[in-house]
């Protein structure tokens, strides 16, 4: 699998690339033999120059010095109709082919988006969010870009490479061999700089997802940059990549611009050389004035193309290698594939169990981006069982598996071993929509849209209307909450829900869920960074929501697990207790003691 966030520069070849993108454009081609015919048309308009003036000299122009007026006249009027025709069929192909490249276009963007939304949360946490990113906007934006020139001046300048070479050789085979033997190095050279410009061009695209991640980090985390006086530290880092993609982008551009005065070198020296030889010929008689001028213009015809596609070379490098990159996201192994003979969930209450799970994270990048050791296990061999319609609290030190098994029981992962079960049924084998539906996680820290609190109620029941977001409001309790908001549902909760408190966003999340309606209800760390009298809130919140629900709360506060019917203790991702609060009190275990220091905290 590609590693979408390393800045090393990758072996990418242009036709291997081209051959993956049709895998996931389909239909790519239709509509293009219809473009390359009108870019024909348009090249072919390059021919009538040369043997317009070829004829206009040796027919036009008679013994003696005097000119056939109207011979010229018929020929120049033929010219500028072949020519209006070229630039119609010209500009056709260019227009057919833009519109072809948007529709390509949308479809790569479509595609990142949706395997975006389909990654797992450990394909989430093994690649950085900059590069992500740079994939679906900077990468995609190069293939345009190249779209919008580049791959018109392609097509049309093969054509009349191809054309003009005919023409060259069917006038005189000598000069016209003299004409391609200059082009042909042309070709050679651009081949064997075209392999290490790509590398290198991929190498730049690598650094600019470097850099957005890096500067996404300083947006993102401004708050923690300034309380931690890290400014200097990111400073430093983001600097690193700055230079980092400076370098690369030094040797993209002096690999380029190598190639550009290729083509006037060799084009100057064609010229020069047909002069030479074809008035030599000329001297015996055996070519016209005409025809040696129709070669000359036709020669420079001929490699201006060839300098022109050198000129055009870099821009096609880094359009291959953002196509690279973008199809290394499409490319990405879907850990979640839909099962075909997945089921519904049945109706009534549902429980949950765990059977001997064990769960552990990909191993963690080192600080130079290499593989680090392999993790140790998250949860370990865990088994338990959450009978439906009762509650279970899952306490434990930081570090010892509690959010995992909240991830592992609402399938935002899968465990390497054991069964998660949900009403006795393997949750892989449970169909997705049904899962989502009647089981969800409210995280520790809920994300929110920079919408209103409507919007981001809705976005688990869009059909839901105002009346039923007050009525499961009224329900849990938060009136006064509500009427505190200064737009009512209306109100705006700012970017990742900023212009809220953690309670209020908590809040949020809990009438989110209580608009959803869920069988099972999963809180991780609910109350875990508000204060006393909005945890007293959240507290009462969670009680109705719990009502007639199975539920799972990853405790970080003594005093919310004691409510709930059963406690779950974790230690090193194993499960060292299980009971009910008096059970664990009275066994004088690891829960037993940490009940007593929290008791006699209270008592200070």
């Amino acid at each position: 699998m590609a590693d979408l966030s390393t800045t090393e520069p990758r072996d990418v070849r242009v036709f291997d690339t081209l051959r993956r993108a049709e895998q996931h454009l389909p239909g790519a081609r239709a509509g293009l033999l219809p473009t390359a015919m009108l870019a024909a048309v348009g090249a072919t308009g390059k021919l009538v120059l040369p043997i317009v003036l070829r004829k206009a000299i040796d027919e036009g122009i008679r013994p003696g010095g005097a000119v056939n007026v109207g011979a010229v006249g018929r020929l120049c009027a033929v010219a500028a109709i072949a020519t209006l025709i070229a630039q119609i069929a010209t500009r056709t192909a260019a227009y057919r082919l833009g519109s072809w490249s948007e529709r390509m276009m949308a479809l790569l963007r479509r595609g990142c988006v949706d395997r975006f939304l389909g990654m797992s949360l450990d394909q989430h946490a093994r690649e950085h969010r900059g590069a992500l990113v740079a994939r679906a906007t900077t990468d995609v934006e190069s293939i345009s870009r190249f779209f919008e020139w580049g791959a018109i001046s392609w097509l049309i300048n093969s054509v009349i490479v191809l054309i003009l070479s005919a023409y060259i050789l069917l006038i005189d085979v000598r000069l016209g061999a003299i004409a391609i033997a200059f082009s042909v190095p042309v070709l050679f050279v651009m081949r064997s700089v075209q392999h290490h410009l790509l590398t290198a061009y991929d190498a730049v695209r690598g650094h600019v997802g470097a850099y957005l991640g890096k500067t996404g980090e300083i947006v993102t985390g401004a708050a923690v940059i300034r309380a931690y006086q890290a400014e200097d530290i990111m400073r430093e880092a983001t600097a690193r990549s700055i230079e980092g993609r400076r370098r690369a982008s030094i040797r993209a551009g002096t690999l380029g611009a190598f190639l550009f005065p290729i083509g006037d070198l060799f084009a100057t020296s064609a010229v020069a050389t047909v002069v030479f030889v074809g008035i030599h010929l000329g001297r015996g008689g055996s070519l016209t004035d005409g025809t040696i001028v129709a070669l000359i213009f036709a020669t420079i015809r001929l490699l201006d193309p060839a300098s022109e596609i050198s000129e055009n070379i870099d821009q096609t490098q880094l359009a291959i290698a953002g196509l690279s990159r973008v199809l290394d996201v499409l490319d990405l192994p879907v850990e979640f594939a839909a099962d075909i003979d997945a089921v519904d969930l049945p109706e009534g209450k549902l429980d949950l169990s765990f059977d001997h799970v064990s769960y552990r994270y990909p191993p963690r990048r080192n600080e130079d981006g290499g593989i680090g050791l392999e993790a140790v296990w998250a949860v370990e061999d865990v088994s338990f069982a959450v009978p439906a319609g009762t509650s279970l609290a899952v306490v434990g030190a930081t570090g010892s598996g509690k959010s995992t098994a909240a991830k592992l029981l609402v399938r935002m992962t899968d465990p390497q071993l054991g069964i998660v079960r949900v009403r006795g049924i393997d949750a892989r084998h449970i169909r997705d929509a049904s899962l989502r539906a009647r089981v969800q996680l409210v995280p520790q820290e809920p994300f929110l849209f920079d919408l209103s609190i409507a919007d981001n109620v809705r976005s688990g029941r869009p059909e839901a209307t105002d009346v039923e977001l007050i009525a499961a409001i009224q329900r849990l309790g938060l009136d006064d909450w509500f009427a505190s908001l200064p737009a009512g549902l209306s109100t705006r909760v700012g970017e990742r829900g900023a212009d809220l408190s953690a309670g209020e966003r908590q809040l949020v999340a809990l009438v989110r869920s209580e608009v959803v309606g869920p069988d099972v209800l999963v809180l991780d760390e609910a109350t875990s960074s508000v204060d006393a009298a909005t945890e007293e809130r959240l507290a009462a919140a969670i009680d109705r929501v719990a009502k007639g629900r199975t539920m799972v709360v990853i405790a970080h506060r003594l005093s919310t697990a004691a409510r709930m019917d059963r406690i779950a203790v974790m230690e090193h991702g194993r499960l060292v207790e299980f009971g009910t609060h008096s059970e664990l009190v009275v066994a004088e275990g690891p829960y037993a003691r940490s009940v007593a220091a929290w008791t006699a905290s209270l008592t200070r």
